[in-house]
């Protein structure tokens, strides 16, 4: 057990507690996890994906908006910051119980009088759910800007909550999101991490085998639509068409003069299923066995008659 004198509490927690500024106001939030990541209310960042956070009334830092779970208005921040800040530690919503003491961190919208943190303090009324998300009521006062704030077990010293609304015109009725929700978030964010990990080192792997076979083969591989070309291999094969495509016209003509008419048709008909695979070579072939076929045979007629 902690000890519960609240200053020393308040002490210990303030170097987690960060003042969140965003494009349309201000609200509160605390460093949860490694990796200075934060949790604040999803309605203070908004719409923004680059917030700017306060830490200890000195530091100004960048942060970016990582997971955003608008049905239990909970957001993730990571804090863009050189060294490891210290997280709160969390507690258990099971462990909840009516009566137990609380206190309510963050920075309410009092500029006037200053902008350091506040403290309230207060009692769990009860524990409720509603839309599928578990709340903890309190009577500890949380005002505008004190959203995204931590609600802390003063006895055991962790965090409970977090801020998010009070009832206005109500005596002293105010809601925190439970840790659960918050250590639900961090798992679904860890997890989305994980993947995008392993994502991003079957990338890096597959360029990598790509780059290796370029510098065992000596040429640049080119790319087309994310498929892999072999030039060399390509240019292997059309020369390959191109003397198939002779081969085969020989052959019909050849069968052709020795009278073998449906030899030679056939011969003749594969040739041209290979046009398409040899472009100018085998419309010039085209031109060649017609003459040869036609003119030549002609001529040579011709030439034995005037003999």
């Amino acid at each position: 057990m902690v000890s519960s004198n609240a200053p020393g509490l308040v002490a210990r927690l303030s170097p987690s507690l960060l003042h969140v500024l965003t494009s349309e106001g201000h609200g509160s939030g605390f460093v949860i996890a490694e990796g200075n990541l934060a949790v604040t209310n999803a309605h203070v960042v908004g719409d923004d994906r680059d917030v700017e956070v306060v830490i200890g009334r000195r530091y100004h830092c960048d942060a970016t908006v990582v997971a955003v779970d608008v049905a239990k208005d909970l957001a993730l921040l990571r804090v863009e910051y050189d060294g490891a800040l210290p997280a709160m530690p969390l507690g258990n919503a099971a462990a909840v119980r009516p009566a137990e003491n609380v206190l309510a961190l963050g920075f309410p919208e009092v500029y006037h009088l200053g902008d350091s943190e506040t403290v309230t303090r207060g009692i769990v009324s009860a524990v409720r759910h509603s839309g599928g998300v578990q709340y903890i009521q309190t009577d500890a006062a949380i005002n505008q800007g004190n959203s995204g704030g931590p609600l802390v077990d003063q006895e055991k010293g962790v965090v409970i909550g977090v801020n998010t609304f009070g009832i206005r015109g109500s005596d002293n009725i105010a809601y925190a999101i439970s840790v659960d929700e918050v250590k639900s978030l961090l798992a679904g964010s860890s997890r989305n991490r994980r993947q995008s990990r392993r994502r991003a080192r079957r990338q890096s792997r597959s360029q990598a085998s790509y780059s290796s076979a370029a510098r065992d083969a000596d040429y640049a591989p080119t790319y087309d639509d994310n498929e892999y070309v072999d030039e060399p291999v390509r240019r292997k094969s059309t020369a390959l068409a191109y003397v198939l495509l002779i081969f085969l016209g020989w052959l019909g003509v050849h069968r052709f003069y020795l009278g073998r008419w449906k030899t030679g048709l056939a011969m003749l008909g594969l040739w041209i299923l290979t046009i398409p695979t040899s472009g100018v070579v085998g419309v010039a072939l085209v031109i060649w066995i017609i003459v040869d076929l036609f003119l030549v045979p002609g001529m040579i007629r011709k030439y034995d008659q005037d003999g």
